[in-house]
This record gives C-alpha cells, structure tokens and sequence, in this order.
C-alpha cells in the first residue's frame, strides 16, 4: 500500500459534483474538452454527462477527483455469421489530486475496467493527442492506441483512438471440422 493511502470511493454521481470538478479539472482535461468540442469546462462536462448509461465520481476522502462514465452500443454484424458486438464508449475526467496517488489509481481502475468488460465486448474512445499523463494511464489499464485511426478534428486538434477487446473465451472443442 501507498503511504498514507487516501480514502477512495466510487459513488454515483450528484448534480452538486459537475461544478465543483469543472472548476478543478487538470489543465489537460480542460485542454481537452477546449480541443474537442470548443467548449468550457462546466459546458464539456455536462455534455459528457447527459448520454451515459453509467455515470460515477470517484472521491478521495470524501471530495470529488474525478469523474467518468460509459455508453454502450449494441453493433450488429451482418456478415456470414451474425454475432452482436457490445461497445461501451468510455471516458474520465479528473483534478490534480487524481494522480497524486497511482497504485490506488490504477488498481481502481482496473476493477471498474474488469467489470465493465464482463458487459461489453470493447471498450473505446479517442483522446487528445497531448493528453499525455491519461495516455500513460490507459496503456497501463491494457489499452491499445491504433496509430492507424487517429483523426483531426474541425479545430485541427489531432485525437488517438484507443480501445481494449474483452478476454476470449476459447472452446477445447475440434477446430477444422475435418474428419481424422
């Protein structure tokens, strides 16, 4: 364990949260929401809220450091062998506080991560390029970024498609169907 460990908790998300994490956010988050939607804090942060399907905070003895959520899909494919594909669109925001303390950080996030991925088949969205530290963070969760995706967006700002695929399931049955 860190020394002196904070108190973290994951808690469903209050309409009081938004102002407070608006006027803390990390200047990269901030940065971010600028580069994507041209927007400020407060108005980004309420965009990002109003289509998830879950929305959570998480504290640090008891004050909001960040906030994060998910919106799923259900994407039918419709080639040879139609299987639904479940998507959940995810996305964090956080204060400077989030990141003073890393093990308890990621071992948080791995759990969230773990149970969403019970549910959906891949998780993904994009990030701005200069999100330097939430990149870090996200290749140390599992995620891989496809260089091959990236896209520029009206205000010429450069985003990184990320996304990590649910665990197999591999059946011990026969591959090939051939006869022996």
């Amino acid at each position: 364990m860190e020394s002196n460990e904070p108190r973290v908790e994951i808690r469903e998300y209050l309409n009081s949260d938004i102002k407070y994490l608006s006027e803390n956010l990390r200047d990269a988050d901030v940065c971010e929401i600028k580069a994507a939607l041209n927007l400020n804090s407060l108005e980004g942060l309420e965009m990002c809220v109003k289509d998830c399907d879950e929305l959570w905070v998480a504290t640090i003895d008891s004050i909001p450091a960040c906030i994060f959520g998910i919106q799923s899909e259900k994407i039918t494919n419709q080639y040879k062998d139609p299987q639904d594909v479940y998507a959940g669109m995810i996305w964090a925001m956080g204060t400077d506080s989030l990141f003073k303390y890393p093990k308890t950080l990621t071992r948080t996030s791995r759990k969230i991560i773990k149970r969403w991925l019970e549910d959906h088949d891949v998780l993904y969205n994009y990030i701005w390029s200069k999100n330097e530290l939430h990149k870090k963070w996200l290749k140390s969760l599992g995620f891989q970024f496809l260089e091959d995706c990236r896209i520029v967006n009206e205000f010429n700002e450069v985003f990184e498609f990320f996304c990590k695929l649910a665990p197999i399931e591999i059946d011990d049955g026969e591959v090939g169907g051939g006869k022996d």
